[in-house]
């Protein structure tokens, strides 16, 4: 080699290791472990630092395409178009040629498993015209759902100075996938996917490895740190953890195995920032809980599974039962909880419009919140397959002293009843059956 290239080299060289010390003081570990149910904080530090998330990014690009589907945009089969734009990201990626297609389904298992920017690039050209475009409604949507210290510049976490995120905000986008997008959120949980006779292997091990753990998504940039958002659940308890910055693969994945740990046993102390409504910077979450014991209703010292924060859409699913595909009536309720202002406490029983007469209505929580008691009910209802056409939501005022909500699902009959039960228990989730219009309320 002649003098002047290996000088050359030599001197972009030191360029290099520079560039990569100087960035590799950016970032400290960061993290947040909170209640899903609640979003109250179990144990945090720095929750609020900001930092590169990464391919913590993808999160969101896979919300917005959740949302897509779920408004008939687009189905799993449509294509996704490869630019020449979107086939030139760097590594990781899938290595599609421009003018290809993946389906929506093999894209949303590239993004998860694989992390291949290419297609995260793709979907953000066809869901928002351009990448650049597509960056903007990420950021508009963030601040939507409370992220309220996340840019974002690219559909990918590939590096970018002005797309930032914090432990808190990614936090708060993990509980909206699980709960605004319980159809779809199980693909986190996915452990490989074969691909046009490949098999691609998750690089997320905790995913097989911890018990109870179903998602969510890993994410690296040197400048960032070994970033990683988790979501575990253990007798019907949900929690959400979220590390950034950490010193290597082994040491993140570590230090998540010894949060969560810690917080099964844990009461949550502290309100998170934002609550799950979305459009609102509402954020109360100091509503007391009265959870259903039997057929008692009793003010809670410490039971997690009812937990709940004013106006919040909670994540009441069984998760060992298939969601149903989002269309019609469901996909109608579901985008209606995202968005709606809380109503009038006036009455003693408001039955949503799609209730109509049933012998019987399951009981499924008990709240100081009339709007607390409406989520229940809903999000209860989302999780549940074969209702009767009828079957709707309702919110039933029990006044012993102070007022109390009874969150039900009416328009049953007593066997839809009793097997809607079963379902919400497998969760370890308390539920009762009783006679409509009976109001069940403890002395």
């Amino acid at each position: 080699m002649p003098k002047s290239m290996r000088s050359g080299s030599v001197w972009v060289g030191a360029i290099l290791l520079v560039l990569l010390t100087a960035t590799s003081a950016i970032a400290r570990t960061t993290y947040i472990v909170v209640d899903h149910l609640s979003g109250s904080i179990i144990s945090s530090d720095g929750a609020d630092e900001v930092n590169y998330p990464a391919s913590l990014t993808k999160m969101m690009t896979l919300y917005l395409l959740f949302d897509a589907l779920e408004q008939h945009r687009l189905t799993l089969d449509s294509p996704i178009h490869i630019s020449a734009h979107a086939a030139s990201m760097p590594p990781t990626k899938m290595g599609l040629k421009p003018g290809s297609t993946i389906r929506v389904e093999d894209a949303i298992y590239a993004v998860i498993i694989r992390s291949a920017n290419d297609v995260a690039a793709a979907i953000g050209e066809e869901l928002g015209g351009s990448e650049q475009r597509f960056a903007q409604i990420m950021t508009r949507t963030a601040r939507q759902i409370g992220m309220r210290s996340t840019t974002f510049r690219n559909a990918s976490g590939l590096p970018d100075d002005q797309q930032v995120t914090t432990a808190r905000d990614i936090a708060t986008l993990a509980r909206h996938l699980i709960s605004d997008h319980p159809t779809y959120y199980h693909y986190f949980s996915a452990e490989g996917f074969n691909f046009r006779g490949r098999r691609i292997n998750t690089h997320n091990p905790l995913v097989i490895t911890y018990k109870g753990m179903d998602g969510l998504k890993t994410g690296y940039i040197h400048a960032a740190g070994y970033n990683l958002a988790s979501s575990a659940v253990r007798d019907g308890r949900r929690l959400v953890g979220v590390i950034l910055g950490g010193q290597s693969t082994a040491q993140r994945n570590q230090t998540m195995v010894r949060l969560l740990d810690a917080a099964w046993n844990s009461v949550p102390q502290k309100p998170m920032v934002a609550g799950l409504s979305r459009n609102t910077t509402v954020a109360s979450t100091s509503t007391e809980t009265i959870p259903v014991s039997g057929r008692q209703v009793y003010i809670a010292k410490a039971a997690p599974q009812f937990v709940a924060p004013n106006d919040s859409v909670q994540g009441f699913v069984d998760a060992s039962t298939p969601m149903p595909q989002a269309g019609g009536e469901e996909a109608a309720t579901r985008r209606s909880v995202r968005s709606r202002p809380t109503p009038p406490a006036a009455s003693v029983a408001t039955k949503s419009r799609r209730a109509t007469t049933g012998a019987f209505a399951l009981q499924v929580g008990a709240f100081k919140q009339r709007s607390s008691a409406l989520d229940m009910a809903k999000t209860s209802m989302k999780s549940l397959r074969g209702l009767p056409s009828g079957a709707g939501v309702d919110v039933a005022r029990a006044s012993r002293g102070k007022a109390v909500y009874l969150a039900r699902i009416v328009g049953l009959d007593r066997a839809a009843a009793d097997r809607a039960c079963a379902v919400l228990k497998k969760s370890s989730h308390q539920c009762f059956v009783v006679p409509a219009g009976e109001i069940m309320a403890a002395n």
